[in-house]
């Protein structure tokens, strides 16, 4: 049972390096943010282990274990807010919200969500010269869409209601409204053959132990040596089936960097200068990152999830150290800091929810089939 907590800290480790993915549980105790609340104590990776093992039963810790797959549906749920603004040059927020929720039946499955995105751009405006054409920064992108999914065990219908707003050819900001009815659907069927995954539809269930699986070379001994070489902390909440939440903090990606200086042929004292350096033009005023994990008495995989929280800002006259000719590069130029923020989560859970489509769904001539299109569009693309 040991390569649970491997993955699991793999993942925490991962989802540093690339900002956030997740999931949650769908209980009555669940929170806005996205974790999986819990009485959490911190293990060592080795205690941590034999919990598991004790857990499962698999007392030899060599065998990948059978996890029960449960028979109620799957949801997922994002939550994602996040803002870029470098001064006089762009201001970026953006945020979605979605929620979808599968079930499967005895005839096939369903599936029923829907989703809110909102962008907004604001930017500079230019002479071929390179000047400023003003002080100010003018609308350039704007989005507000409202989004619904649904799906059987041949179609996804797709619709969306709200407004874009982008710079027309004349170079004027402008908004339009989504007509009314807009509409689309895509063949199951088809859409997996021309994929190369065969004329029988897309798999609608999956061992849940396929999860966990992982190469037989990331042992116990390489979790440890993660665990502490990367600052990252295992808890687990034992009161009700069990929960293990890993934690990593803004310390855990400046040893990420260290190391892959190192890798890089930089020796220990020069990755860890290196390091220093870039923390000279980095503030990390925020950075969290939980990844959760939660099984039943059954032993069964309810939900896990990835929650994030970051606040950084940089100084641009990082360029002058870090990148080729930065210095003669950028010497000249008053380069403005770039401040980002990212919170939100991605959750994945179980729930017994009924899944219904809209009636006589399969029949609407208003969604238009777009499978042809997206295939020549992925041709084109690989």
């Amino acid at each position: 049972m040991k390569k649970v907590i491997a993955v699991l800290a793999a993942s925490a480790v991962a989802v540093s390096m690339f900002a956030f993915a997740g999931c949650k549980d769908n209980d009555d105790k669940k929170t806005d943010s996205g974790a999986i609340p819990g009485d959490y104590v911190e293990k060592t990776p080795d205690e941590m282990g034999d919990i598991l093992d004790d857990f499962f039963g698999n007392q030899g810790g060599d065998e990948t274990p059978v996890i029960p797959a449960t028979s109620s549906g799957m949801g997922i749920k994002v939550k994602l807010n996040e803002s870029l603004y470098c001064e006089g040059l762009m201001d970026m927020t953006s945020s979605v919200s979605a929620e979808f929720k599968e079930k499967i039946t005895d005839t096939g499955f369903v599936g029923a969500g829907s989703a809110t995105v909102k962008a907004h751009v604001k930017s500079m405006d230019f002479n071929t010269d390179g000047s400023a054409v003003s002080t100010a920064m003018t609308d350039k992108y704007a989005i507000d869409v409202t989004a619904t999914a649904y799906n059987d065990s041949s179609f996804i219908y797709g619709g969306a209601t709200g407004s874009v707003g982008t710079v027309n050819d004349s170079g004027k900001f402008e908004t339009m409204t989504l007509p009314e009815g807009t509409k689309a659907k895509l063949n199951l069927v088809k859409l997996m053959e021309a994929l190369g995954g065969g004329s029988t539809g897309p798999e609608i269930s999956t061992p849940a132990s396929a999860i966990f699986e992982t190469n037989d070379a990331f042992d116990m001994a390489t979790l440890l040596a993660m665990a502490d070489q990367f600052s990252v902390k295992i808890s687990a909440d034992l009161s009700d089936g069990m929960k293990i939440k890993i934690s990593a903090t803004d310390e855990t990606i400046w040893k990420i960097a260290t190391v892959a200086f190192i890798e890089q042929g930089a020796t220990e004292a020069e990755a860890s200068a290196k390091v220093a350096k870039i923390k000279g033009y980095v503030s990390v005023n925020k950075f969290t990152l939980d990844v959760y994990a939660a099984f039943d008495s059954s032993k069964t995989l309810t939900a896990a999830s990835v929650v994030i929280d970051c606040d950084v800002k940089a100084d641009m006259k990082i360029m002058n150290e870090f990148m080729p000719n930065g210095t003669a590069a950028v010497a000249d130029q008053q380069l403005p800091d770039i401040s980002m923020k990212v919170a939100g989560s991605v959750e994945i859970y179980s729930h017994n929810d009924n899944v219904e489509l809209p009636a006589n769904i399969a029949t609407d001539a208003s969604y238009a089939d777009k499978t042809d299109d997206l295939i020549e569009l992925i041709s084109q693309m690989i």
